[in-house]
């Protein structure tokens, strides 16, 4: 006999479901913060679309770091303590995350 989903089951592949998406979301966002690092790193001209691109797309996620001490000042060719900082941060969520997740 086939029984109809419960409530608790529909909930909990709704859940699944937001969490896909946010972490989905979040890969889609590191990625453009280490392709940022990476053209800054390498010294990619910032008058290069790509670049101009990506940065703009990224400046968001990077500009409250930019108001601290020390944030406009370059430390590996074009790249900055902020675009350190936020590759960091995303890595460490990263980190937390996988560890969280062999708990019951």
């Amino acid at each position: 006999m086939i029984q109809a989903p419960s409530r608790r089951s529909s909930r909990r592949v709704q859940s699944q479901i937001a969490a896909e998406v946010l972490l989905t979301i979040f890969a889609v966002i590191f990625a453009a913060l280490l392709l940022r690092l990476a053209l800054h790193v390498i010294g990619v001209d910032a008058d290069v679309w790509a670049r101009s691109i990506v940065d703009r797309l990224t400046t968001p996620f990077v500009w409250p770091l930019t108001h601290l001490p020390g944030g406009r000042r370059p430390l590996i060719a074009d790249a900055t303590l902020p675009d350190l900082t936020t590759v960091a941060i995303c890595v460490l969520f990263l980190l937390a995350l996988g560890s969280s997740r062999g708990r019951p």
